[in-house]
């Protein structure tokens, strides 16, 4: 006997239909292998799908059933009327069989539609802001309290929530991060080519051309990934590194990099012997501005003072008084600087 004779005894024992004899022969059936064990167990799956689906599907399975019939092969061993006659209740095992794998495969189908269809829509409910700057820094309460000072010519992008298992962010330009502690929420800076994950900490992001970052922490530790080469580097509390896609990273002491790197947020600079042209590299980035030498050996001068959140004029005049040169200011924050000496 062929596996559709036992598989119809399963049907009319679920039906409650079989008769001591069918019965006997069923489980001697079950008992041959472990295979005919799982036979039976997913047509009683199936059996058991086919009473709980409520489909109101505008689907004729009738007329779908005959013709994927007329293209099976036919087996002499199979006699449909029989099988009608002995179970009224249940068509017969391969109609009943294809019928349930077909509405199982729609309501499977369905369920998957759906389920794309209520992810997409989520994902496209979730709500970006962003900020951008010009000509001034600018400073963010993001939603989990971690505050950001987005320098000038900057841009940062960030979900309107922070709802989701990681807290997510863009950046284009410089910023410096005070990252609100959550282990359970990493914070991630996504850049052109880096991810910087961190927990809690502070730490400034510059993205100095397409192809280079630099990450400088200041407290805590991060975990800087390069995207396209996967390479990673932990930055510890004082240590700044550059990533460059093309070369490896270079990692080295804060306090080796210029003590003013971080001058566009703290509004401080320190310069202790420093040269004067150092100085006014300095002073350009952090007031955008620009200045020429009248006399260049002034730049070989060296110099030392401490500037706290001053104004620009105020910065020059004492610095003149010191060097004793004189400036001129021949455009907005286009400078001139006439005389002066080490001595």
């Amino acid at each position: 006997m062929n596996e559709d004779f036992y598989i119809n005894l399963i049907y009319k024992r679920l039906a409650e239909e079989i008769s001591p004899s069918e019965k006997q022969q069923l489980e001697d059936w079950l008992s041959q292998s472990e295979e005919n064990r799982l036979t039976a167990q997913s047509v009683e799956t199936a059996w058991t799908a086919s009473d709980s689906l409520q489909l109101d599907l505008d689907i004729d399975l009738d007329a779908e059933f005959a013709a994927l019939e007329q293209k099976m092969p036919k087996e002499e061993s199979f006699k449909k009327e029989a099988i009608v006659k002995e179970m009224p209740k249940k068509p017969s095992p391969r109609r009943n069989w294809l019928r349930i794998a077909a509405s199982l495969l729609l309501v499977l189908t369905a369920g998957f539609l759906l389920q794309q269809y209520l992810g997409n829509s989520t994902n496209q409910s979730v709500e970006w802001l962003s900020v951008q700057t010009e000509n001034e820094d600018k400073e963010i309460k993001l939603p989990d309290n971690s505050m950001v000072h987005l320098n000038k010519n900057s841009e940062l992008s960030y979900t309107k929530n922070m709802d989701g298992k990681k807290r997510l962010v863009k950046l284009k330009g410089e910023a410096f991060f005070e990252v609100e502690h959550n282990p359970n929420k990493p914070f991630i800076v996504e850049t052109t080519n880096e991810t910087v994950t961190v927990l809690g900490t502070s730490f400034n992001v510059k993205i100095i051309d397409q192809a280079v970052t630099e990450v400088a922490v200041v407290t805590g530790r991060v975990e800087v990934n390069q995207i396209q080469t996967n390479q990673k580097l932990i930055l510890e509390k004082g240590q700044i590194a550059t990533s460059n896609i093309q070369k490896k990273f270079v990692k080295r002491k804060l306090s080796d990099n210029s003590p003013n790197a971080l001058a566009w947020h703290t509004g401080k600079l320190i310069f202790s012997d420093v040269s004067v042209e150092q100085v006014f590299t300095d002073l350009s980035k952090l007031y955008d501005a620009k200045f020429a030498f009248e006399n260049p050996a002034l730049k070989k001068c060296l110099f030392t003072s401490t500037f706290d959140k001053q104004e620009l004029t105020s910065v020059l005049e004492t610095i003149s008084t010191v060097l004793g040169f004189e400036f001129e200011e021949r455009a907005p924050k286009n400078y001139l600087l006439k005389g002066g000496n080490c001595d």
